[in-house]
């Protein structure tokens, strides 16, 4: 968190950020920053989608309580959505 200060204050990035940090990392490290008057953590980048939900649990209600931004990456599972079809195709007249 010293060297992210350092970073912020060189004016080399406004805020920072962490990725794949669990929610207690998140908020030890707030905790660490904001008793020494750094900048806080104010994203974290997980892994979130259809097929990997475990964020949800415990990261996404800490992330709202704390006021973190959530950057999602793979957000089509490497790949792996794209390849699901409907079960049947929709007309373009028809309701789906």
């Amino acid at each position: 968190m010293e060297a992210l200060h350092e970073v912020v204050a060189a004016g080399k990035a406004r805020y920072v950020g962490c990725c794949n940090y669990p929610a207690w990392l998140l908020a030890h490290s707030n905790a660490v920053a904001a008793r020494h008057g750094w900048p806080a953590l104010v994203c974290n980048q997980v892994a979130y989608n259809l097929v990997e939900r475990g964020v949800e649990v415990e990261i996404l209600p800490q992330a709202v309580a704390e006021k973190i931004a959530i950057t999602a990456y793979r957000p089509l599972a490497a790949g792996l959505l794209p390849q699901y079809r409907a079960a049947r195709p929709c007309r373009p007249t028809a309701a789906c």
